[in-house]
C-alpha cells in the first residue's frame, strides 16, 4: 500500500467515527488521534530519509558502488578505455576490487578517483 492510500485509509476511518459518534465528545477525541497518527508518521518518514551515498565507500553494497563506478565513468569517459571499465565492474561484482583503489566522497556521494592498473 502506498503512503497515499495509507493516508486516505485514515482520513476514511476518521471520518466514519465523526459520522457515528456525532454529538458525542468522543469524535473530537477520535479525530485527534487520526491526526496525531499522521503527524508521527509523517515524523518518522522525514526522519528516516537518508542519502545511501554519504557513507565510506567500504560500507556501500556492491549495487551501489557498482552504481557510482558506472557515474564516474560517464563523468570521465575518457579515463578507461571500454574493456578496463568491464573488468572494474566485474571486480566490483565478484568483491574483487580492493577499497584501498578508490578515492570517495562520502559529502558528495561520489567517486573522485580511481588508481587503477592492469
Amino acid at each position: 500500500m502506498s503512503l497515499n492510500g495509507f493516508i486516505n485509509n485514515l482520513s476514511g476511518v476518521e471520518n466514519n467515527v465523526e459520522n457515528n459518534t456525532k454529538g458525542d465528545s468522543n469524535s473530537e477525541i477520535g479525530k485527534r488521534r487520526s491526526l496525531g497518527k499522521l503527524d508521527i508518521m509523517d515524523e518518522f518518514l522525514n526522519a528516516q530519509v537518508v542519502n545511501k551515498y554519504q557513507q565510506p565507500w567500504r560500507n556501500l553494497t556492491q549495487f551501489l558502488k557498482k552504481d557510482r563506478m558506472t557515474n564516474f565513468f560517464n563523468i570521465n569517459p575518457d579515463r578507461f578505455n571500454k574493456e578496463t571499465q568491464v573488468k572494474i565492474l566485474r571486480l566490483i561484482t565478484n568483491n574483487k576490487f580492493d577499497n584501498k583503489n578508490v578515492a570517495y566522497d562520502p559529502q558528495i556521494g561520489e567517486i573522485t578517483e580511481v588508481f587503477y592498473k592492469e
